[in-house]
């Protein structure tokens, strides 16, 4: 009885473990995912910046739209 008590006892240790690791994965997720987005916007704000305040904006645009800027692209 006594090694069954210690086994359950174990178990729920290692399903609390888990979840815990799962919840802590998670949160690392969706700050990556929160940091991408972030970067992403601010990569848009910088781009629409240089298109609208230069001449160097139509070739920028062109640039993106052929896929010559690493890392941008066009949707």
């Amino acid at each position: 009885l006594e090694e069954a008590e210690r086994k359950a006892k174990e178990e729920e240790a290692r399903i609390a473990a888990e979840k815990k690791a799962k919840k802590a994965e998670d949160a690392r997720l969706k700050k990556l995912a929160s940091q991408r987005k972030e970067r992403e916007e601010k990569a848009v704000e910088a781009i629409n910046s240089i298109l609208m305040s230069s001449d160097m904006g139509y070739t920028l645009l062109a640039a993106i739209i052929a896929g010559e800027v690493e890392g941008v692209t066009f949707e």
